[in-house]
């Protein structure tokens, strides 16, 4: 059995909140095999293996300390799939405006449209400094509060003063139109698989990084339990 599942299979019980009676029986097996089993002095078989990940609602390389780490540039995507994401999200702007102007809202489209071009905005300054020919006095926003986030922190107004209009406008109207699955591919036509793609990439993309910083946050508190005394645990 692979370094570190015993330690594991500990930590995901804990963090279950259930004791080790509780999940013995929940596992099919007796407290003092699983206390075995998570101090590392016996090995179970694939069928525990599997199982306890399925009640942990982890998968089994996570258990077996075998999850191997995606690296920021493996998430790259070869420059043909770049090109179809690209596309993707032309066709998503372009939806986006037809879905606005269809259930028209004064401060809805406002909002959303200077949250879209906050974020146009952010991109081409960018790029402008690093590959284009962008004159500093154009602007404004001073390039320091920009590179500290001044933009970023008015797109984080928008979307809020957005979502406070979407909100208003769901009450007003009582209840906003659902459109189906097949609805939506009627609507959208040839568009519709290339915009969910861009929707599934953002989504990995976000719930990697996610995963990654509990997964690290998890690792720090286990370390500072392992590493924390008895007298500095009474103190706490």
């Amino acid at each position: 059995m692979r370094a570190g599942f015993a330690a594991n299979l500990a930590r995901y019980r804990q963090q279950k909140g259930v004791s080790q009676r509780e999940a013995a029986q929940q596992l099919g097996v007796s407290q003092a095999l699983l206390s075995h089993y998570e101090k590392g002095i016996r090995e179970p078989g694939l069928e525990f293996v599997v199982r306890a990940a399925e009640y942990y609602k982890v998968s089994t390389d996570q258990l077996l300390n075998y999850e191997r780490r995606t690296t920021e540039t493996e998430l790259c995507a070869p420059k043909g799939a770049l090109q179809e994401m690209e596309q993707g999200i032309r066709d998503g702007v372009d939806i986006c405006f037809k879905m606005l102007f269809r259930y028209y809202d004064p401060e809805v489209c406002y909002y959303a449209f200077h949250y879209m071009g906050a974020s146009l905005y952010d991109l081409l300054r960018n790029l402008g400094d690093e590959l284009l020919d962008f004159e500093p006095e154009w602007y404004e926003v001073e390039e320091q509060p920009f590179q500290y986030g001044a933009v970023t922190s008015d797109m984080v107004w928008l979307r809020a003063r957005f979502m406070a209009a979407l909100h208003q406008m769901g009450e007003e109207y009582r209840e906003m139109p659902h459109i189906s699955e097949a609805e939506a591919r009627a609507y959208l036509g040839a568009r519709h698989d290339g915009i969910v793609e861009v929707l599934k990439t953002v989504d990995r993309h976000v719930a990697h990084r996610d995963h990654e910083q509990r997964r690290a946050y998890q690792d720090f508190t286990m370390e500072a339990k392992q590493s924390t005394t008895p007298e500095e645990e009474e103190t706490i």
